[in-house]
């Protein structure tokens, strides 16, 4: 199967879908990757570091492909062209954003497969269930329910190492106090903080609380 990495179009948009490091994991089990010109440059990867890692570089590159790979959504044309699209958009404390209609999933060929990584929270795809399988004209439709605890293990090690990093990014270095001392100032620790001093200082969650965000 061919899985073509596009280059993204939405304005400030500066992350790549797919790094050349991935591209030769990728084809040691027998894949092709072709990738737009300049998809990776804003994001620091040249079209020559994804040609050393074993891709193909082609304005083309998803003519005949079998998945599609982009962070932000693809245009409609390019949808109905894939025979594998998995969608990810997911909000924490908010609904997912709606990016493909169930009329774009109906135009994709017969036997496509649709796996939408949101489902729980909504989904990203028009008619996508959680933990069911259903079929659009002629594409199979799945949505994810629970998915990290399909992986416990591998999930595990990944909520590990981001609740460790976040315990040393809270943790003093000083001899006098080597204790936590959370800098609120820090965007990464008060995007974290919910309740602190008896009050919710997390904006979403006031907001389905109903609390006074003033």
């Amino acid at each position: 199967m061919t899985i073509a990495v596009v280059a993204e179009t939405r304005p400030g948009e500066r992350r790549v879908a797919l790094v050349p490091e991935l591209v030769s994991r990728l084809a040691d089990t027998g894949q092709e990757v072709a990738v737009e010109p300049g998809a990776g440059e804003a994001a620091g990867f040249t079209d020559d570091d994804y040609r050393e890692a074993g891709a193909t570089g082609a304005a083309d590159a998803l003519d005949g492909a079998g998945a599609a790979l982009s962070v932000q959504p693809i245009g409609t044309h390019r949808v109905a062209e894939a025979d594998v699209l998995i969608t990810t958009a997911a909000v924490p404390g908010r609904s997912a954003p709606l990016l493909v209609t169930a009329e774009t999933v109906a135009a994709m060929s017969q036997g496509s497969v649709v796996v939408d990584l949101a489902a729980e929270s909504g989904g990203n795809v028009e008619g996508a269930k959680p933990g069911d399988e259903i079929t659009i004209g002629g594409a199979l439709v799945w949505g994810g329910f629970n998915v990290p605890s399909q992986l416990p293990a591998r999930a595990s090690q990944l909520y590990r190492t981001n609740v460790v990093n976040l315990l040393l990014l809270m943790h003093s270095d000083s001899d006098l106090e080597p204790d936590l001392r959370p800098d609120f100032d820090d965007e990464i620790i008060a995007g974290c903080r919910v309740p602190y001093a008896g009050e919710v200082r997390h904006a979403p969650t006031r907001d389905l609380l109903g609390e006074d965000v003033s």
